[in-house]
């Protein structure tokens, strides 16, 4: 058995000297390095590094044709930074911070070990019946919720539409290569393992995938990789990450130890395949489970009917899968819909339930923002919603570009104002330099005429009473900010 050295050299006669494994996924793995800003990706055929020369050298034509692609500028894509001289693979640059998305997933919660002094009071009850349920939820709770899951996920899949805007297929989306920064008031993420990127064509039969992972077309073998192959494993890690429960594992694989319809065939082959209906699908219930979070408790509408798109009607039509470009949208509107209890730490919807749905605690206050395209129609829908618990001290509320502009991949994140909590009061000011005119209208001030906007301090009760801003232009918007107290 051949066993990977700790020491590796590139083509530029560097020495990289590997540490811990990060992530494994379907060609191989990745390690970090002593080099805090260095991992490296070494290629496994089944379980052993790739030594053999012309092996190695197929890898490294292969690597030398990426390097060439057009990848967008700026792209958080971890690529090719020089080649192993021993073995088939690469060093490339990862931050030091990140970590992979699988620290995400249900599997890496554990019960064990786990007392009930340690399980949170509105989890006391699920403890005592389940204590491995109870576990995934603390789980979810210590790694970000639900608003971080919505965030992360929202940037993996505008670098997704970024690579398919510019005609690039990424080829293997998974858990194990979508990295996130191990900061938790951090959204960044990295794509790593870019070794199927490619241009896409409707003639490719070539397709890698990480099992749980694979569009079924692919998992069948009738197709290569594509868009619609990517989004499928997109839509795949945003139901598995928000809902804990994978979209193709319900009662048909999990209740029984039969092959399905008296077949010989694994039950989750089958699923996987795409011959069985997905969890939640619309007009079959056979597979259909009460595993998983409720689906209205992490999925807004949009994204149910994302899903119902993509592993309903997609399942067997592939051109039928909404795009990632969707998803990406979606992601941050739900994002965006969140407020966050800090009686248990959990997320949910604003305006869904009277109270928190995880602790019964009471509402709190939500600063409100709605935007609307000027000049407007009577009665016309806003064109995008922010909902967010009003910060206390020592907290920043960001208040995002795609508020005041249309959305872009690129930008659509960068918080643009920031408001945070000043003694009693309530400071907004720009989060940057502002590289675009910006107006603000007070009703208790100038009589509600729009003066340029540099900062203001707002008392509670003049954030009741609301405000507006306006970006002038010709994508000009008026955006209405107000606080809405809980009822009591």
């Amino acid at each position: 058995m051949k066993t990977l050295d700790d020491e590796q050299h590139d083509e530029f006669h560097n020495v990289h000297h590997l540490t811990i494994e990060l992530g494994r996924g379907a060609q191989g793995q990745v390690w970090r390095t002593r080099d805090k800003d260095v991992a490296i990706k070494v290629l496994l055929l089944g379980e052993q590094p790739v030594t053999d020369p012309r092996l190695r050298e197929a890898y490294a034509r292969k690597i030398r044709r990426l390097r060439s692609l057009p990848v967008p500028a700026g792209l958080p894509l971890a690529g090719p930074a020089a080649q192993l001289t021993r073995v088939a693979g690469y060093a490339m640059n990862l931050l030091e911070d990140m970590q992979p998305f699988q620290r995400l997933l249900p599997d890496a919660a554990r019960s064990a070990g786990m007392c009930a002094s340690q399980v949170p009071f509105w989890l006391q009850d699920l403890y005592a019946k389940a204590p491995a349920d109870a576990a995934r939820l603390v789980h979810y709770r210590q790694s970000g919720a639900l608003r971080r899951r919505l965030a992360v996920l929202g940037r993996c899949a505008a670098v997704l539409s970024r690579l398919h805007a510019s005609g690039l297929v990424y080829g293997d989306l998974s858990p194990g290569n979508v990295f996130l920064s191990t900061q938790p008031d951090s959204e960044h993420v990295w794509l790593i393992d870019a070794d199927n990127l490619r241009f896409v064509s409707r003639h490719a039969t070539d397709a890698c995938y990480t099992p749980r992972y694979g569009a079924p077309e692919v998992v069948q073998g009738h197709a290569g990789s594509d868009f619609s192959t990517d989004s499928h494993a997109l839509a795949t890690l945003v139901f598995y990450l928000l809902s804990l429960q994978h979209p193709f594992i319900g009662e048909l694989v999990e209740g029984c130890d039969w092959a399905v319809d008296d077949s010989e065939e694994d039950a989750e082959a089958r699923a996987l395949a795409g011959e069985l209906p997905w969890i939640d699908d619309l007009f079959d219930s056979r597979n259909a489970t009460r595993n998983g979070l409720p689906r209205q408790l992490v999925l807004t509408p949009a994204l149910q009917w994302l899903c119902e798109g993509t592993f309903g009607a997609g399942r067997t039509e592939p051109r039928r899968r909404p795009a990632s470009l969707h998803w990406a949208q979606a992601l941050a509107r739900a994002q965006d819909a969140c407020v966050h209890c800090r009686s248990c730490g959990m997320d949910h919807f604003a305006g869904a339930w009277p109270a928190c749905p995880y602790c019964t605690a009471p509402l709190p206050a939500v600063f409100s923002c709605r935007a609307w395209q000027w000049p407007g129609e009577p009665g016309e829908q806003p064109l995008w919603i922010l909902h967010h618990e009003l910060p206390e001290r020592e907290e920043v509320l960001g208040v995002s570009a795609r508020l005041f502009q249309p959305f872009t991949f690129e930008t659509h994140a960068e918080p643009w104002l920031n408001l945070v909590r000043t003694g009693e009061d309530y400071l907004l000011e720009p989060a940057q330099a502002l590289e675009f005119s910006l107006e603000l209208a007070l009703p208790h001030r100038h009589n509600g005429a729009f003066r340029p906007f540099v900062a203001c301090r707002f008392t509670r009760a003049e954030l009741a009473e609301g405000f507006f801003l306006f970006v002038p232009g010709p994508l000009a918007r008026l955006v209405h900010c107000t606080l809405q107290e809980p009822q009591a």
